[in-house]
């Protein structure tokens, strides 16, 4: 037997006059396997302090920074705090590392990976170009980036969801909590001893004494970018320019199959990117549709003065039909994987039907269902060929440039955003439950019909 965070487990770590509280199992880890082994669980009574893990302590007190304080929630309708007085029940303490090892115990914390190492990124890009008849200009890239050490957030105080699959609902009991009023606050400050009860499961933590470690700057995990790029290009000559670009684009990424694979920090490789907000960010695996092409153009009606037609025309008539210019962008993406995020049942391989609208499925739901709780996932994070709605739009302008003065010009401008008033559906509903799952019948967020805009500028 031996202390576990803040209980005794099967973990040896020996810690003297412990009384028991609480009752069966604890994960152990050998390796980066984990073996249930039903053992009886002893917590601490309330006489000493639980130990902080060296490495932690000191981490956690260079990196609890300055306290944030909540103004009070409004009552009834009736504020609780004012200009005059916003934080009416006090600030928070600043208490920088005054508790040293104690601090933020009873808090969730985040520290940087101990011994952190810089990210490596290896570009390799090479590129093709030539000119061609009519002034046009062809480019083909080839670019690949490897990145190794890629930083991610890693939850260092998960259970062992081993556990779980087990004890199932045995884990949410509530239980007396080792850590109500536990020492004093300045040697147990969180807000941990302030409730009487906590789930069982919440003591399975390798370090139960918090509610929570999060790594931040975790730098094992490598991916892979690459693409292959056209592009065509014609300068803006005899009144008119053009550009269209291609890319075929494949990612993949080191990422973990499910929460167990994550306890075990077991990372596989995915055809999927994983994103977040620098090292500290909450990391959310997305896709990235494989084909994009935009293009661009640009046309000088040629009748007015100066061109090709209608020289010679009167001002007036010349102020009414001369002078216009076309342009128009045009952008379109295949529809990026699905992703299945959530453990459910699910057959080897899915059907895309590819019908939208309501009464109709993106893709064959046979096979699929809920999963039962407290089961090890086992289906796919995606399907080959199973992509979500492609996105297609046309942008378009029409303007015109006066000459009012010689040093002076205004220029009318109507700009047509989708302007074949096109429609581009939303991803189709993943979630098994859903009475919608399989299918898209909803726009995509942040896409509308057609919008006019008119504009005036005045250059002098």
């Amino acid at each position: 037997m031996g202390q576990y965070g803040g209980c005794q487990s099967n973990i040896a770590v020996t810690e003297p006059s412990w009384s028991t509280v609480a009752v069966t199992a604890s994960p152990a880890r050998t390796g980066t396997a984990a073996v249930i082994e039903p053992v009886r669980i002893t917590c601490p009574a309330a006489s000493r302090a639980p130990r902080a893990v060296s490495v932690f302590a000191s981490q956690v007190a260079a990196t609890s920074g300055e306290p944030t304080t909540a103004a009070p929630a409004v009552l009834a309708g009736v504020p609780q705090s004012y200009l005059s007085n916003p934080f009416p029940f006090g600030l928070e303490p600043i208490t920088g590392k005054s508790f040293g090892r104690y601090t933020n115990l009873g808090n969730s914390v985040s520290i940087d990976q101990y011994q952190q190492r810089t990210p490596i990124s290896d570009r390799i890009n090479i590129s093709v170009q030539r000119e061609l008849p009519g002034r046009f200009i062809a480019d083909v890239t080839y670019f690949v980036n490897w990145v190794t050490r890629d930083q991610y957030s890693l939850n260092l105080d998960n259970t062992d969801p081993r556990l779980s699959y087990t004890y199932k609902n045995a884990l949410s009991a509530a239980v007396n909590n080792p850590f109500f009023n536990y020492g004093t606050p300045a040697t147990f400050p969180g807000t941990l001893r302030n409730a009487k009860t906590v789930s069982l499961g919440s003591l399975l933590t390798p370090y139960p004494q918090y509610t929570g470690i999060t790594q931040t700057g975790t730098d094992l995990r490598s991916a892979r970018y690459q693409s292959f790029q056209l592009r065509g290009q014609r300068a803006f000559s005899s009144g008119f320019s053009f550009l269209a670009t291609y890319a075929y684009v494949t990612a993949r990424s080191q990422w973990f199959f499910d929460p167990q694979d994550e306890y075990d920090n077991k990372l596989s490789t995915y055809d999927f990117s994983v994103t977040q907000a620098g090292g500290s960010g909450a990391p959310s695996v997305t896709s990235d549709p494989h084909h994009r092409f935009v293009s661009a153009g640009t046309w000088d009606v040629p009748v007015g003065h100066g061109r090709h037609f209608g020289t010679g025309m009167a001002r007036a008539a010349d102020y009414l039909v001369g002078g216009w210019q076309v342009s128009g962008i045009y952008t379109y993406t295949s529809g990026a994987p699905l992703i299945f995020s959530s453990s459910v049942i699910a057959p080897a391989s899915v059907r895309q039907i590819g019908q939208i609208g309501a009464g109709s499925y993106w893709f064959d739901t046979t096979g699929f269902a809920a999963q039962a709780a407290f089961t090890r996932r086992t289906n796919p994070w995606y399907y080959d060929g199973l992509n979500g709605p492609g996105f297609k739009n046309l942008d378009l302008a029409l303007s015109k440039r006066f000459t009012i003065k010689e040093r002076a010009h205004a220029t009318i401008r109507l700009d047509a955003f989708n302007g074949l008033n096109g429609m581009n559906w939303a991803t189709p509903n993943l979630s098994v439950t859903a009475s919608d799952f399989g299918r898209t019948n909803t726009q995509l967020s942040g896409y509308y019909g057609r919008q006019l805009q008119y504009s005036v500028r005045l250059d002098f």
